[in-house]
Order: structure tokens, then C-alpha cells, then sequence
């Protein structure tokens, strides 16, 4: 699979702007069927009792991020430089994206919260995944740059490798409302 690196992601999905007509479905409804993700590459996962346990307490310290009142989070990760075979931090300190990642959020059926592996970089928009925790619990040891996934506050996410996508974002949230309801 093809990947690109979260922030030329980030600044492509903010710099494009949606046509809509009639037939068009809102992003926020979307299922799987509607993402252009293949759905083999998709992960269906649920963490034990003790690893949600510990990654709630962890976000909330951390990341000031309440799974249990937020319910859904998506998580965009950007793995380490030792992993890429590009730069795909070059633009992380970047902070000039704080009101189109702000945009972004308004077109999610969750939070977001964009972290990422290596230490020494700051950002307004991308988080250090300082303990590690994200990284254990959801890197697959896929070659790739980056992943994301969205979970759900009981711990059964929907993971896949690869960048950021609303489509993505949205679809997973449902999909998990849908799991939960039966």
C-alpha cells in the first residue's frame, strides 16, 4: 500500500476543497463501503481489559484526551524516522495548520488526536507518544510511515496502516456504533 507522510496528508486534505451535489453522501455518514480503503487492508481489534485500562489513563494524562467521555477517538500516527525511507517529519513543527486541523475536527464523527513516535519535536497539531504506549499497542510492525485507527471507549478499534483520512475516520466511528449495537 501506498503511503504518504501525515503532514503532506494533513495539508492536502485541508487544501482540498469537496464538491457537493445532490447525490453526494455526508462524510459523517459514511460505512466502510463508502472509503476507498480496500477492506482487506483494515484491521478489526479489541484490547484487553488491563491495555484499555492503561491506554485510557494514559491519553488522559498525556494527552488530555477522555476516552470514556468522548467515546470515539481516532489516533493518526506517524511512526519513526528509523522506520520511513523518507523524512517524515519534515514539516512536523510546522505551526501554522492550528485552525485547519481545527476545521478538520468539525468534519469528524470523533476527536482526533495526531501523535507521533520520535522525541525532540514539537507541534501544535502532533503529539510525543513519550511512554511508548500508542506505538506498542497498535504498531504492527508494518513497513510503513504511518498508521491510524479509531476506538471506541469499551477498546475494539478499527485499524489500518497508511495516513489520515476523514472518509477513514468516519467510517470506522460507524462501523463501531454499528458493532456496539449488535
Amino acid at each position: 500500500m501506498k503511503n504518504l507522510f501525515l503532514i503532506l496528508f494533513v495539508l492536502f486534505a485541508f487544501s482540498c476543497k469537496s464538491t457537493k451535489n445532490n447525490t453526494e453522501k455526508n462524510t459523517k455518514d459514511y460505512t466502510l463501503s463508502d472509503i476507498k480503503t480496500s477492506a482487506s487492508s483494515i484491521e478489526v481489534g479489541e484490547l484487553k481489559k488491563q491495555e484499555i485500562v492503561d491506554l485510557k489513563k494514559y491519553l488522559k494524562e498525556t494527552f488530555n484526551k477522555d476516552l470514556d467521555s468522548l467515546k470515539y477517538l481516532t489516533i493518526s500516527y506517524l511512526k519513526s524516522k528509523n522506520k520511513c525511507w523518507y523524512d517524515n517529519y519534515q514539516n512536523i513543527s510546522s505551526d501554522s495548520n492550528k485552525d485547519l486541523l481545527n476545521k478538520l475536527k468539525t468534519k469528524m464523527n470523533s476527536d482526533l488526536l495526531i501523535a507521533h513516535y520520535d522525541s525532540g519535536y514539537n507541534s501544535f497539531y502532533s503529539l510525543h507518544d513519550e511512554k511508548k504506549i500508542i506505538s506498542s499497542l497498535f504498531d504492527r510492525g508494518y513497513e510503513t510511515c504511518d498508521f491510524m485507527l479509531t476506538i471506541n471507549s469499551m477498546g475494539v478499534y478499527l485499524f489500518k496502516t497508511s495516513h489520515f483520512s476523514i472518509d477513514a475516520s468516519n467510517a470506522f466511528t460507524n462501523e463501531l456504533k454499528k458493532l456496539e449495537t449488535n
